[in-house]
């Protein structure tokens, strides 16, 4: 996919592919930060129209800022979460630009069943947004349960992968698309 940008001169085509890593961190410090809404639009004038995200984790934090941005620049954006109540109140945000699937990442019919949402309600799947993911508190490897860690593993590493097989046939019909997978500095410690 491809976008138009301008940085206080001519409007110029990108490739999503690499922009989204700037996307996702325009998202991260609009939401720590506090930054006032279409601020950024004005400077960077990133638009995603046509475009149909769905985002996993996006019921609150940086998922939930990830689809506000993305249906500000002109994105039609599935809101896929757990947690329906943030999450619908996430999409309902959205207007007609957005909706809310329940999403469990760990379970690939899940996975299936929201990327055929996506699909029946907005007509394609251009960029799928793995942002869900858990840190627990600051256990070590020595005294971290194995429950806790397989739950890890399967919310963070398995979720991503089953979201990216069941995007894949989507993005691949709809002639390609951009897959962010969001990571954490939690994965530098031990």
């Amino acid at each position: 996919g491809r976008a138009r940008v301008a940085c206080g001169g001519p409007i110029v085509s990108i490739d999503l592919m690499h922009d989204l890593g700037f996307l996702h961190a325009l998202c991260k410090s609009r939401f720590e930060l506090g930054v006032r809404p279409g601020a950024e639009r004005r400077r960077f004038m990133i638009h995603l129209e046509g475009k149909v995200a769905l985002i996993s984790g996006a019921a609150r934090g940086q998922g939930a800022a990830e689809a506000r941005l993305f249906a500000e620049l002109g994105a039609r954006v599935v809101v896929a979460d757990l947690l329906e109540e943030e999450g619908r109140s996430v999409a309902e945000e959205l207007r007609e630009a957005g909706c809310y699937v329940r999403l469990n990442v760990t379970q690939h019919a899940d996975w299936e069943q929201a990327v055929r949402r996506t699909v029946d309600r907005f007509g394609k799947l251009d960029v799928l947004v793995n942002n869900a993911g858990i840190a627990p508190p600051g256990t070590g490897v020595e005294s971290t349960p194995e429950a806790l860690f397989r739950q890890v593993i399967d919310v963070n590493l398995m979720g991503v992968f089953f979201g990216m097989r069941a995007a894949h046939p989507a993005m691949k019909e709809a002639g390609g698309g951009s897959i962010v997978n969001i990571s954490s500095t939690a994965g530098f410690r031990g």
